[in-house]
């Protein structure tokens, strides 16, 4: 995960600075360009998160977060490690994630945007990855989960060293966590500059106030 031209290091959070107000663009493309230019190895590990992200219909919430679980042995079931799992998890953010899907049993259609939100996050959260892509990810959420989402990623980061790809449309609620702005100075060339105070992101905020 280390080269001698890389931008960034574990642990980071990159605010992705150019494309906070585009809304029809796709950031998965310029988050992949950006690892690519920093000469990170493939495959690249990776989890995805946008307010885009559609779970399968056919599942219900649990059995779609149980897709990306990765259980630790065969000796039980799937979702009994699951449960065990979020019950030890010394990421009590994410536990109140989980404690918000009221209806785990139910399909994605009969419940509102906010659980199918919430089950997208715990899906990318618990994924053994090396880097987690956020697009525009406090879409369809209440401040309160907000909250808790942006504690659960830095807590998760910290702790396995997981760096994260920010882009938001709402970078004000990152301020106190945000450790390095991105900037796309050409088509497949970034430059990346040390969060020193937040003066820099909240000049971000304004801007973006500005072109709405």
């Amino acid at each position: 995960m280390t080269s001698a031209k890389q931008l960034f290091v574990r642990e980071d959070i990159l605010l992705f600075k150019n494309h906070l107000n585009d809304k029809g663009h796709c950031h998965l493309k310029t988050f992949i360009n950006f690892l690519n230019y920093n000469h990170v190895k493939r495959p690249l590990k990776f989890a995805y998160i946008s307010s885009n992200h559609q779970l399968i219909e056919g599942l219900t919430l649990k059995e779609n977060i149980l897709l990306d679980y990765i259980p630790s042995d065969l000796s039980t079931s799937k979702e009994h490690q699951f449960n065990s799992y979020m019950q030890k998890s010394e990421n009590t953010h994410l536990q109140k994630l989980f404690a918000q899907i009221t209806l785990p049993d139910a399909y994605p259609s009969k419940v509102d945007r906010q659980m199918q939100q919430l089950a997208v996050f715990i899906k990318g959260l618990i994924q053994q990855s090396d880097f987690l892509f956020l697009e525009r990810p406090e879409e369809f959420l209440s401040s309160e989960n907000i909250v808790h989402i942006i504690n659960a990623i830095e807590f998760n980061s910290k702790n396995s060293g997981q760096v994260v790809l920010l882009s938001t449309t709402l970078s004000d609620k990152w301020f106190n966590h945000i450790t390095k702005i991105v900037t796309k100075s050409s088509a497949h060339c970034f430059e990346v500059a040390p969060v020193i105070n937040q003066k820099s992101i909240i000049k971000i905020a304004d801007h973006k106030k500005n072109v709405a």
